[in-house]
């Protein structure tokens, strides 16, 4: 199975604010609870649900291709790379909860297989020890579990 295309989004926070769960489910529609996710910049909880966010889609990262969408990611890695070592939260059981990223070509390896093959890629993860995160993420168009969920952004010819 391949995807049609493929729609990219960037967020940059700290994990505190991934706890705000209200802001990363998108609610009833015409809700405030909707209305509020869809201003919210926060990854949402079924990534599928980006798609809804239409102010949030760019052209630049919309893809026919599946290697822009893994390079786009590639560079966003690179550029923000991911921390190693001491997170920087309290310890469990007398030890620091470490930091270890798989590293760049096994990301690009399997996002690039689940992406040809229908799963949305989505990379997360601490890039300080101040709980900064990063979250980037490449969203199958027309989604598999969510079908009913219309292109926010058809991709150029």
């Amino acid at each position: 199975m391949t995807s049609g295309h493929w729609h990219g989004y960037l967020w940059t926070g700290s994990s505190k604010d991934l706890k705000d769960e209200s802001l990363r489910r998108p609610g009833a529609p015409g809700t405030p609870q909707a209305q509020e996710f869809l201003r919210s910049s926060l990854p949402p909880m079924r990534l599928g649900h980006y798609l809804l966010r239409r102010n949030a889609v760019s052209a630049d990262l919309t893809w026919t291709d599946v290697d822009e969408a893994i390079d786009w990611m590639a560079a966003t890695y690179k550029s923000h790379p991911p921390m190693e070592g001491d997170v920087g939260f309290p310890a469990v059981n007398g030890a620091s909860p470490l930091a270890y990223d798989v590293g760049l070509d096994a990301r690009r390896t399997t996002s690039r297989d689940g992406l040809i093959n229908g799963v949305d890629a989505y990379w997360q993860y601490y890039t300080n020890p101040n709980g900064g995160v990063i979250g980037c993420a490449a969203i199958c168009c027309p989604h598999s579990h969510l079908p009913d969920i219309p292109c926010p952004l058809p991709p150029r010819p």
